[in-house]
């Protein structure tokens, strides 16, 4: 009996589907390929997309374009200008690409901590350690936002990206060392004081990004001649931010992917917890 009649110790060689798995990210349940549950804002989102490309440029396989619109009513009942369904960020998926997500829909998949090249396919959820298990280098994940984006994307730099985060944001609160709350507009004042004062110049080009009033959060930041964002999207809105050198953020994953994104220079609050949720630097990681 030759080994290949036979032999228990014989394993058939895998096939090229199940040697090279498909990448899924599941960015909320159920997901029907059209439209999904509702889900988290768009910087949670973006965490299992990250991690689903890296694991298919280091496997190999079938990266999985998401289904990006959800289903949320929250915005609407605050009023929100920003409805955040997030189905205008990202382009149609192509006939191929949709066939893809058909076939991996129905596979069983195993989590990205026990993935091997044999799994047939892998689930990414979640914000696992945020940017802990990014690549230093944003290249992959930058290059897929804008190959990817729905909309075109603005090219040119600027010297100030200011991110004011109302909205859903608790009220500001002494001595609160996480995100989702606001800062104070002392704050930005004097962080934008500080921005000036280390680019060495009297008059940056400064560009406001607010889910507030724009006009009337200027006034109350009380800079000359600053800009409101492009009109766009929220991913449009993002990849603006990070052309800035330097970045004053709000306490959001959002303003942490504007950083990653730009390797911008950023000055956060002091006693904002920044260890959890990336590596520290302290080259553009600066503390007002």
């Amino acid at each position: 009996m030759t080994e290949s009649q036979g032999c228990p110790n014989h394993q058939t060689a895998p096939t090229a589907e199940q040697r090279f798995p498909y990448h899924c990210a599941v960015l909320s349940v159920p997901d029907l390929g059209v439209a999904r549950a509702p889900g988290p804002g768009l910087g949670n989102l973006l965490f299992p997309i990250a991690r689903a490309l890296v694991g298919q440029q280091a496997m190999g396989g079938t990266f999985v374009f998401p289904t990006m619109r959800q289903v949320k009513i929250g915005p609407y009942l605050r009023f929100e200008r920003d409805k955040r369904t997030y189905g205008d960020t990202l382009r149609r998926r192509s006939p191929g690409e949709t066939a893809t997500w058909v076939k991996a829909a129905f596979l069983p998949k195993t989590g990205e901590g026990a993935a091997t090249r044999s799994a047939k396919a892998i689930a990414y959820a979640g914000m696992a350690d945020q940017f802990h298990s990014l690549p230093d280098d944003p290249s992959l994940i930058r290059d897929f936002l804008l190959r990817a984006s729905r909309r075109p994307m603005a090219k040119q730099s600027y010297d100030i990206a200011i991110h004011f985060r109302k909205g859903d944001f608790a009220a500001p609160a002494q001595g609160h060392s996480g995100q989702s709350v606001q800062l104070p507009i002392e704050w930005y004042r004097a962080a934008y004081t500080k921005a000036r004062d280390w680019l060495g110049k009297d008059n940056p080009s400064v560009v406001l990004f607010t889910d507030a009033d724009p006009p009337a959060t200027a006034a109350e930041l009380g800079i000359e001649a600053v800009q409101f964002e492009p009109p766009g999207n929220a991913l449009t809105s993002l990849v603006a931010m990070s052309r800035a050198k330097v970045l004053i953020p709000s306490r959001s994953t959002f303003s942490l992917w504007a950083q990653y994104l730009g390797q911008s220079t950023t000055f956060w609050p002091e006693g904002f917890d920044l260890q959890t949720y990336k590596r520290v630097d302290p080259v553009v990681d600066l503390v007002v």
